[in-house]
């Protein structure tokens, strides 16, 4: 599901790269907190090698996000929800059904991140380090911000 992350051969093989390395540490059991660890270097390694755009819990609880620029003061644009330990193997969303806790925290994580005027929010990412769910921050924008049915 990652192949639309690549805009060239030279990421998709990063990518490929990052994740056999980082492979054998999401193997063993971690908390979560070294599990949030591990997205985020993995992250680094494949795509931000050298700055500061990915930060861990810092606003709004959410597992991992990447901001819009180096500085972690800067609006996030991408949110990830990271569910890889087999404890949490029943929080993963699958193919074809997604009502499962990771999509429940992530609609929770940007509707956190909106009321807190964050605007520059771009993707939604639910992983397991195996499968990627990767949505449009404006889908979620249209179907649970807007929505007549949330409540203030």
């Amino acid at each position: 599901m990652f192949f639309i992350l690549f805009y060239c051969s030279e990421a998709s093989e990063r990518f490929r790269q990052a994740l056999l390395t980082i492979k054998p540490k999401f193997d063993s059991g971690l908390s979560e907190e070294d599990e949030k660890t591990y997205v985020r270097d993995f992250l680094n390694h494949a795509f931000y090698e050298g700055n500061n755009a990915i930060h861990v819990g810092a606003r709004n609880n959410i597992d991992c996000q990447i901001h819009v620029s180096n500085d972690g003061n800067s609006p996030i644009g991408v949110i990830i929800d990271n569910k890889f330990s087999k404890a949490k193997n029943n929080e993963m969303v699958r193919d074809g059904d997604l009502m499962h806790k990771a999509f429940y925290e992530t609609i929770l994580y940007y509707l956190r991140a909106r009321e807190g005027k964050e605007k520059s929010l771009r993707r939604i990412v639910i992983t397991n380090m195996e499968t990627w769910f990767i949505f449009d921050a404006l889908d979620y924008n249209r179907i649970f911000y807007h929505s007549p049915l949330r409540t203030k």
